[in-house]
């Protein structure tokens, strides 16, 4: 039996944090290189690279990210036209607290 085969030019391997940030940045390169070649700004021949982000959850980013809390500035960054409805959050983060746990209690710090 033959292994099927996927050909890419960029594989990026897990869709965390990291993973989803090569791989916007790779695909806005490539948009900013084309589109400098369209506005005669730059030589060259324009690119469409195939870009594959492996992830082994059902969902980009559900086994790293499920259950964190996320600072949304980066990905707000990395995607400057995408909705806040459409950012992959389900809850606004309103207070936070730090404890550390004894067998019999647990004693608060606070900042």
């Amino acid at each position: 039996m033959k292994n099927p085969s996927v050909e890419t030019d960029i594989l990026i391997i897990g869709g965390g944090p990291a993973g989803l940030a090569v791989a916007i940045h790779a695909a806005d390169l490539v948009r900013q290189h084309n589109e400098a070649i369209d506005a005669g700004q730059s030589s060259g021949t324009k690119l469409s690279p195939k870009i594959i982000l492996l992830e082994k959850a059902n969902s980009v980013g559900n086994h790293l990210l499920s259950g964190a809390v996320i600072n949304p500035a980066p990905l707000r960054e990395l995607l400057p036209n995408i909705l806040e409805k459409d950012f992959p959050f389900e809850t606004p983060v309103k207070s936070e607290d730090v404890l550390f746990f004894t067998k019999d209690k647990s004693i608060g710090i606070f900042a």
